[in-house]
C-alpha cells in the first residue's frame, strides 16, 4: 500500500504542475493530452525499472513513443482517421519540439488546439513523468524525483497568463504533494504522511493568504516579456492615402469582392487611434497585434451577426479588410497556410493585418460581430464608456470653440454630442478634390482641420471629417476613434452581395468614419455630410490662434512597414519600441527582489510593530501638555527602557532603590529630579522636563554601549516594556502557564 501511494504521487504532482497551462489552452483537449502524457511516461518509466533499461533505451523508447502518439494527440488535425500519423504531420511535430514553444506564447488565449501548440503540454507531461517516476523507483536517487514537477511547474507557470492568482494555488498543491512523496519514501509510513500534513497546513495556509494579498495582479512571464514579430511604425497611417482610393485611377480600382454582406456594410480595413497633430495612426493602445489560434472571443454586447466571404483585390499595406469584430477567420486556396500563419490581429482596435500583406487572389471567410450604425437621432441616449483611447496630442484650434457653440443648451453628454454632430453635418459640404470639383486640400493635420472649421462653406471629405469628428467627440466626453473602410453601396442588390462571387467594391467606396465607446461598447457613428451643391466661398473667418499650430503636411503616402521588411532609404518615423530580452531579465530580476523583500517584512512585521508602538509611547510620554507628567513620562520610558535591557525592577521599590539597580551614571540624578516633582511644592519647570528627557537618553546609550548590535536589537523589540499591554498579558499567561505546578 506504501509503494503504490508513494508511487501515484510523482503523477499528481506532474499533472498539477501544468495545470498553470489551463487558460493558455480552454479546451478539454488539453486535459487529455496531459492526462495521457502522465499515463504514458509512467508506464514507460515502469517498464524500463521492471526490464532494467539503460538510459539511452529509455530515451529512444520515450522519443518513438512521442513520435506515435504526439500527432493525433497534439496535432488531430493531421492525423489518418484522427489515429495514425501523417508524414506531413509528423515533420510538423518534428519542428514543434523547438518553435511551438514561442509561438504559444505570441497567439491569443485561449488557443485550443490551434496548430501544433499542444506540443509543449505534451511534451512537459512526457519527460516529467518518465524522470520522475524514474528516479522514484530507485532509492539510490529518490530524492531528486521532486525535481521533474518543479522544473515543469516553473515552465508551465512561464508559458503562462500573465494575470491569475491560479499558479500560486497550484504551487502550493504541488509543494504539498512533495512533502507527501517524501514523508511516504520515509520509515514512518501513513503516520508520517499524517504528520507532514499537519506540519504543512499552517504556514502553507497562511503563506496562501499573504500572497492573495500583496501579490500583485500581473507576474513577469515569458508571454510579456517575449519580441513579439508583428510591429507596426509608430506613424503608420493609411488614412493619409484616402485620397489615392477615392480620386483619379484608385477610383476604379476593384479593392476586394465582399459575398454574405447586405448593402450599407461597412468593412473596416484599419482604425486609428492616435492623433499627434499631423497624422491619426495606429500606435496608441490598439497596436497590440498579436496571433490569433482561428477563433476568438467577440466583446461586443451588440451588433448583427456577420458571415462573409471576402477575395482581394488590390489594397495597399498589410490591412486585412474586416466586416465585423472578428470572431473566427479562415483562409482559403493554396496559400492559406502561409496567410494564416502570418495573420495578425489587434482585439483592441477590431484590426487584422498580415505580415508581408494580401496579393490579388487571396480569400477568407470570416464570421464576427458588426458595431451598430447609430443615426444622430439616437446619440441622444448614450453615455461615455470607458475604454482606453490616447489623448491627442494637439487639439487644432477651433474644436473646442465648435463644441461650446453647438452645445451650450445642452448638459447630458448625449445631448451634447448630437447637437454638435448635427451642425458638422449641417455645416459641412463634401469635396475630395477631384477633377471638376470644388478645391478642397487633402490631409488631417492641426493646420487643415483648423481651416475645416475657419473656411466658409466648411469643405472637406471623409478623411476631415473623422478626424474632425473624433476630436469632436473627446471634447464632448466620449472615447472615439478613426475608422477608415468600405461601404457596400446603398443600391447593391441582395442577389449581388449574396452570390458566391459578391460584390466588387472599389475605391469610389472608400470612406472613413468614426467608433465612439459607450456603456454598451463601440458603436460606430457617420460624420460625413450629404453630398449636395457647395455654394461659392466666403473669407475664412477671422481665428485667434491659442497656440502654435504645426504646418507640416502629411507624411508622403508610404506603404506601412512592419519588422522584417527593409524600409527605403528616405522611409521616415522611428519603430514602435519592442520588448528588450536584458529589460525583460532586469524587470524579473526586481520583481523577484521585490517579493524576497516583500517577503521579508512580513517576517520582520511583528518586531516592527513593537518598534512601531513603543515610539508611539515615548512620543505621547515626551510631547505631554504638563511638565509634571513630561518628567513622570521620563521616569516611567527610564523603567521600560531598563527592563527592556533585562535589569529586573520591582513595582515596590523606591525610585532611589530602582535607580540603584541601573548602573548609569544619571540614574539617581534622575530619580531624584522625578522625586522633587511629584512631592515638592510648586510645578516642575520645562527645563527640569527637558533635563529629565536628557538623563534617560543618556542611561539608554550608556545601556546599550557594551552590547552588541544584535543585542541591541533584541532590547529594541523586547515585551518586556510592554507587560500592561495586551501582548504583554499574553506572554504572562504563556510563562505562567509553563512552569510547574505544585
Amino acid at each position: 500500500m506504501k509503494a503504490i501511494l508513494r508511487q501515484t504521487i510523482i503523477p499528481l504532482a506532474v499533472i498539477a504542475s501544468v495545470a498553470p497551462l489551463w487558460p493558455v489552452y480552454g479546451t478539454v483537449w488539453a486535459g487529455i493530452v496531459v492526462l495521457v502524457g502522465v499515463a504514458v511516461g509512467t508506464a514507460i518509466a515502469v517498464v524500463a525499472w521492471v526490464r532494467r533499461w539503460s538510459l539511452l533505451t529509455t530515451a529512444l523508447v520515450t522519443l518513438a513513443v512521442f513520435f506515435l502518439l504526439g500527432v493525433p494527440l497534439a496535432i488531430p488535425g493531421k492525423a489518418f482517421f484522427g489515429v495514425l500519423p501523417t508524414p506531413d504531420g509528423l515533420l510538423t511535430l518534428a519542428s514543434a519540439i523547438v518553435l511551438s514553444w514561442k509561438q504559444l506564447v505570441t497567439v491569443v488565449t485561449p488557443v485550443a488546439s490551434y496548430e501544433a501548440l499542444l506540443v509543449p503540454a505534451f511534451v512537459l507531461t512526457l519527460v516529467a513523468a518518465v524522470s520522475g517516476v524514474s528516479l522514484a523507483l530507485r532509492p539510490q536517487h529518490r530524492a531528486l524525483a521532486a525535481v521533474p514537477p518543479i522544473v515543469s511547474l516553473g515552465l508551465a507557470i512561464w508559458l503562462g497568463p500573465v494575470r491569475g492568482f491560479e499558479s500560486i494555488a497550484v504551487a502550493a498543491v504541488v509543494f504539498v504533494l512533495l512533502v507527501l512523496w517524501f514523508a511516504a519514501s520515509g520509515p514512518r509510513g501513513a503516520r508520517g504522511v499524517l504528520r507532514a500534513l499537519g506540519v504543512v497546513a499552517v504556514p502553507l495556509l497562511a503563506a496562501l493568504v499573504l500572497v492573495s494579498l500583496f501579490t500583485p495582479a500581473q507576474r513577469s512571464v515569458w508571454r510579456g516579456l517575449v519580441e513579439q514579430p508583428f510591429v507596426l511604425q509608430a506613424d503608420t497611417s493609411p488614412l493619409a492615402e484616402y485620397r489615392a482610393y477615392v480620386t483619379g485611377d484608385g477610383a476604379n480600382e476593384v479593392i476586394l469582392n465582399a459575398a454574405g454582406l447586405t448593402a450599407g456594410s461597412r468593412i473596416t480595413l484599419v482604425t486609428l487611434d492616435r492623433y499627434n497633430g499631423v497624422v491619426y495612426s495606429v500606435g496608441g493602445t490598439a497596436a497590440d497585434f498579436t496571433r490569433i489560434p482561428g477563433t476568438v472571443p467577440v466583446d461586443s454586447q451588440q451588433g448583427l451577426e456577420v458571415d462573409s466571404r471576402i477575395t482581394i483585390g488590390t489594397i495597399r499595406g498589410p490591412w486585412v479588410p474586416l466586416p465585423a469584430e472578428l470572431g473566427s477567420i479562415a483562409f482559403t486556396g493554396s496559400g492559406a497556410n502561409s496567410l494564416t500563419n502570418n495573420f495578425f490581429y489587434s482585439s483592441l482596435a477590431d484590426t487584422g493585418a498580415v505580415m508581408g500583406g494580401l496579393r490579388a487572389g487571396d480569400g477568407y471567410r470570416v464570421t464576427g460581430v458588426a458595431h451598430p450604425l447609430i443615426s444622430l437621432n439616437n446619440l441622444s441616449g448614450l453615455t461615455p464608456g470607458t475604454a482606453a483611447v490616447p489623448v491627442p496630442a494637439v487639439v487644432p484650434d477651433g474644436i473646442e470653440a465648435y463644441v461650446t457653440r453647438n452645445s451650450e443648451n445642452a448638459t447630458a453628454p448625449g445631448d451634447r454630442l448630437r447637437n454638435v454632430f448635427s451642425a458638422l453635418l449641417s455645416d459641412g459640404y463634401v469635396s475630395n478634390g477631384g477633377v471638376g470639383e470644388t478645391p478642397s486640400r487633402s490631409g488631417h493635420g492641426a493646420e487643415r482641420i483648423t481651416q475645416l472649421f475657419t473656411q466658409v462653406p466648411m469643405v472637406g471629405d471623409g478623411e476631415q471629417y473623422a478626424t474632425a469628428a473624433a476630436l469632436l467627440a473627446r471634447q464632448v466626453g466620449f472615447p472615439a476613434r478613426v475608422v477608415m473602410g468600405l461601404v457596400v453601396p446603398a443600391d447593391a442588390s441582395a442577389a449581388a452581395t449574396s452570390s458566391e462571387a459578391g460584390i466588387a467594391l472599389s475605391g469610389a467606396s472608400m470612406t472613413a468614419w468614426i467608433e465612439i465607446s459607450t456603456t454598451d461598447g463601440w458603436v460606430a457613428v457617420d460624420p460625413n455630410p450629404e453630398i449636395r451643391p457647395i455654394p461659392d466661398r466666403l473669407p475664412d473667418a477671422p481665428t485667434t490662434v491659442s497656440r502654435p499650430q504645426s504646418g507640416a503636411e502629411p507624411p508622403p503616402v508610404d506603404v506601412p512597414r512592419v519588422q522584417g521588411d527593409t524600409p527605403p532609404d528616405s522611409a521616415g518615423g522611428e519603430l514602435t519600441p519592442v520588448a528588450d530580452p536584458l529589460a525583460g531579465m532586469l524587470v524579473t530580476i526586481a520583481a523577484t527582489g521585490a517579493t524576497i523583500l516583500l517577503l521579508l517584512g512580513l517576517l520582520a512585521s511583528p518586531f516592527l510593530t513593537i518598534v512601531a508602538v513603543k515610539a508611539r509611547r515615548r512620543a505621547r510620554r515626551r510631547t505631554a501638555d504638563l511638565a509634571l507628567d513630561r518628567v513622570d513620562g521620563a521616569w516611567t520610558e527610564f523603567i521600560d527602557s531598563a527592563r527592556d535591557h533585562g535589569i529586573v525592577l520591582s513595582d515596590s521599590s523606591t525610585r532611589r532603590e530602582m535607580a540603584k539597580r541601573v548602573p548609569q551614571e544619571r540614574s539617581v540624578a534622575l530619580a531624584k529630579l522625578a522625586d522633587r516633582a511629584q512631592f515638592a511644592p510648586g510645578m516642575p519647570t520645562d527645563a527640569q522636563a527637558e533635563e529629565a528627557w536628557r538623563s534617560v537618553d543618556q542611561v539608554r546609550e550608556g545601556l546599550d554601549a557594551p552590547l552588541t548590535k544584535w543585542r541591541r536589537l533584541r532590547a529594541r523589540v523586547s515585551f518586556a516594556s510592554m507587560r500592561g499591554s495586551v501582548l504583554g498579558r499574553v506572554k504572562d499567561r504563556i510563562q505562567a502557564a509553563r512552569r510547574p505546578r505544585g
